[in-house]
This record gives C-alpha cells, sequence and structure tokens, in this order.
C-alpha cells in the first residue's frame, strides 16, 4: 500500500497524473502496485493496476462512422501492467524494463490482446504490448529512476543512498514484498 501512495504521488508530480496513450495524452491514476517473482539480485516482476481515463479518445469520435463505436468505449479503463524489472550491473541505480503482460478486468492474454487490436485500430491507443510498457516503464522510472529519469530512489542518492531492491523478508512464517533504498 505504501509504495503504490508513493508511486502516485511522485507519478503525479512528475508527469501531472498523465501518460501517454498512442496519440493522446490521458490521465491515470495508480490505484495498485505489487511485486512478485523477486529475485536474490533485487530484481522482481512489477505489477500496477492504473485506472486510465478514456475521454480524450472519446471526445474526437462525433463523425460517423467513429460515431457509432463511442457508446460502447468505456469512460474508462482498469489495466493490470506487469513488466520485469532486472537491475544491471552497470550501476545501483541501473536496470531494463521488458514486456510480461497487460490485463483488463478478467480478460486473459489472448482476449487483452484482441481487444486492444479493436482499441488501436478505432482510437490508435497502440497495443497491448505498447501500451504496457508505457505504463510499465513511466510507473517504474517514477519510482526508481536513474540518470536520465530521476525518479523517487535515485533521488535519494543525493543524500547517500547507493541502491534499489526489491525483497522479500520472511519472518513468523509471514512473508513480506519490499521495495527498499539503501
Amino acid at each position: 500500500q505504501q509504495v503504490g501512495a508513493l508511486a502516485q504521488i511522485v507519478f503525479f508530480a512528475q508527469t501531472g497524473g498523465k501518460i501517454d496513450l498512442g496519440i493522446k495524452e490521458v490521465n491515470a491514476v495508480i490505484i495498485q502496485t505489487e511485486f512478485s517473482e523477486i529475485a536474490e539480485d533485487g530484481s522482481a516482476d512489477f505489477n500496477v493496476v492504473c485506472k486510465l481515463d478514456l475521454s480524450p479518445f472519446k471526445a474526437d469520435m462525433d463523425k460517423f462512422p467513429y460515431s457509432l463505436f463511442k457508446k460502447y468505449i468505456p469512460d474508462s479503463l482498469y489495466v493490470s501492467s506487469t513488466v520485469r524489472v532486472d537491475k544491471t550491473t552497470d550501476g545501483q541505480f541501473d536496470y531494463t524494463v521488458s514486456h510480461k503482460g497487460l490485463a483488463l478486468n478478467n480478460l486473459n492474454a489472448e482476449e487483452t490482446d484482441d481487444l486492444f487490436r479493436t482499441l488501436d485500430t478505432l482510437l490508435n491507443i497502440g497495443s497491448a504490448e505498447s501500451v504496457n510498457m508505457q505504463i510499465g516503464s513511466t510507473v517504474v522510472n517514477v519510482l526508481i529512476g536513474n540518470e536520465e529519469n530521476v525518479g523517487f530512489a535515485y533521488s535519494l542518492k543525493a543524500v547517500g543512498a547507493t541502491q534499489f531492491n526489491f525483497e522479500n523478508v520472511i519472518s513468523d512464517e509471514t512473508s513480506v514484498e519490499l521495495f527498499t533504498v539503501k
């Protein structure tokens, strides 16, 4: 919960709460974050659930034939973006972000890809993979950051931080996933 709240605060401060989605800039709200598949080197799968406002797309759908489809386009999309954040050996705040998966509601991967192909045809929103990378990379960059994208963890380098890690801490038969900056 704390990482999700922090990610939303930093995301809003750095981007104004907006993300580029295809050819439009849309409002986005981070609903939750989660880490899984945590490796010994501090790498992990990073999942973020976002609410995306599609009203900028709908505003341009007044002309035929788009006006026929406008009522079927939701005002908001809730997307679950999962990317892999792999730490690299180049430095303490160096990492790569790669596509893992994108989900909408209870749709499986194939149904999500199919829906995004349709949305891309109608709205130029991009493929499921490109949307996933846009969301995942943006949130990871504002949360962690590096020389090119000064994020929260990287900004702490000025006061002595040397690295970030995703960690799985086990105590008293309870497992807790943490995002740490040391």
